[in-house]
């Protein structure tokens, strides 16, 4: 779980629960000698979503941009994914993440510059290309939605609940359907 520093003063991090014991697993105070891992300061206002991959986990956060954290479990260290600062193309945005069976990490792109649909990050160059809705379906490129985003089964697709909807996404042709409502 997420520890979004309140009360005020105990830092942003994650920690977890196991046998009845919380320990966290990375903390950011900005006082070295109180941090838990090192490397780039859990600063999101927002921690958005957590995903766990390869003994490491995922964190995207919201701050004056989004960006993507890994978190090494066995040390709490922290390497940035993706953000402004680190890789190219469109902006991070949305509070849901997704990972396709290449490695390569979707989120929403809502809401910037008119446009909505989804980025994709490559983990290891931090770089962001775009996969544009075609207007064939409920996803579109001026609607913007951001309440969940998982893989489908196939590995092949992305669920999204976009508006009250589930609509499975085809980032092939950017088409997309209802799958329930």
């Amino acid at each position: 779980f997420t520890l979004n520093n309140n009360p005020r003063g105990t830092g942003k991090g994650v920690a977890k629960v196991q046998n009845g014991k919380c320990t966290v697993l990375s903390l950011s105070l900005g006082d070295e000698g109180s941090n838990r891992g090192t490397g780039p300061t859990i600063i999101g206002t927002d921690l958005n979503d957590i995903e766990i991959r390869d003994n490491a986990l995922y964190i995207l956060q919201w701050n004056t941009h989004h960006s993507i954290l890994k978190v090494d479990l066995a040390t709490g260290n922290r390497t940035m994914v993706s953000s402004a600062d680190k890789g190219t193309g469109h902006d991070l945005q949305g509070n849901s993440m997704a990972f396709m069976p290449d490695g390569k990490i979707w989120t929403y792109a809502a809401y910037a510059n008119g446009f909505s649909g989804f980025v994709i990050a490559d983990p290891s160059t931090g770089n962001r290309t775009v996969s544009e809705p075609q207007g064939r379906g409920p996803v579109s490129r001026t609607q913007a939605a951001d309440y969940g985003l998982w893989t489908h089964p196939d590995g092949k697709h992305l669920i999204a609940q976009y508006g009250k909807q589930l609509v499975i996404y085809d980032p092939t042709n950017g088409n997309s359907n209802v799958l329930s409502y």
